[in-house]
């Protein structure tokens, strides 16, 4: 897990996480809070895997220490596979989800087999809402769709959720993938995005990084939600963070 994340949000696992990204890959944040809630106390933990596969998911937690494997074995942790064929033959035990934006209620049964499946102390992480948007899914069913499923985790879970919303090389993001990351980032009480940097590539800066906490929803007119912006640098096991142009690669 990303010990240096962990020391900025005081250690805890927020009942919804936001995790964006836009023009880099933010998906070993994804993999910190899988991580985390499978070394947490939580009964359950849920994933619906709409872009990476669930080998993929196996290797990276294995280099990060996580108990993945066992964990799904033990059916601690489910696995929704939407990727997957389902005659694929897999390490971790999975359960075959069919997506088809041509079903008027597809993603309510996608909601109906999580609830079934959960318990008072649920995790639910989706991977990635992006690809809802590329299949066809409209913004107000997979905005229900997230509302659903973070009713599940108020009381004692977390709701945690990955969009990717790149900008084009005529510095346009996709209207509809926007729409959901805004609502998103209103109803969540920790947002955290990356993004590339504006200078290019850097082998010592991979990216900036802002940690929004706070629920704007619930929010006062006169509160302010406490930002955090740093920069960061993946490596094998985890990432370095530091101040904006404090790397030491740059001083």
């Amino acid at each position: 897990m990303l010990r240096e994340l962990d020391n900025l949000l005081d250690g805890n696992l927020a009942d919804s996480v936001l995790i964006s990204s836009s023009n880099t890959d933010g998906d070993f944040l994804l993999h910190h809070f899988l991580g985390k809630a499978i070394g947490g106390s939580y009964s359950r933990i849920i994933v619906l895997a709409l872009a990476q596969t669930v080998t993929h998911y196996n290797a990276v937690a294995q280099k990060l220490g996580v108990g993945l494997k066992s964990a799904c074995e033990s059916g601690r942790v489910m696995f929704l596979d939407c990727l997957s064929p389902s005659h694929t033959s897999t390490k971790v035990p999975v359960h075959q989800v069919t997506l088809d934006p041509d079903e008027d209620d597809a993603l309510f049964k996608v909601y109906k087999l999580i609830k079934e499946n959960c318990s008072p102390s649920v995790v639910i992480l989706i991977d990635d809402l992006t690809m809802l948007v590329n299949l066809g899914f409209d913004v107000r069913t997979i905005l229900d769709f997230c509302q659903h499923c973070m009713s599940l985790c108020a009381t004692t879970g977390s709701f945690v959720a990955y969009i990717r919303n790149d900008i084009n090389d005529a510095g346009v993001v996709d209207d509809e993938t926007d729409l959901v990351q805004m609502q998103l980032r209103y109803w969540c009480s920790l947002h955290i995005h990356a993004s590339g940097l504006s200078s290019g590539y850097s082998r010592a800066v991979h990216g900036d990084m802002s940690i929004r906490q706070s629920c704007l929803a619930q929010r006062k007119p006169n509160d302010k939600a406490k930002v955090t912006r740093v920069q960061y640098q993946v490596h094998e096991k985890g990432i370095s963070i530091f101040a904006k142009g404090t790397s030491a690669a740059v001083l």
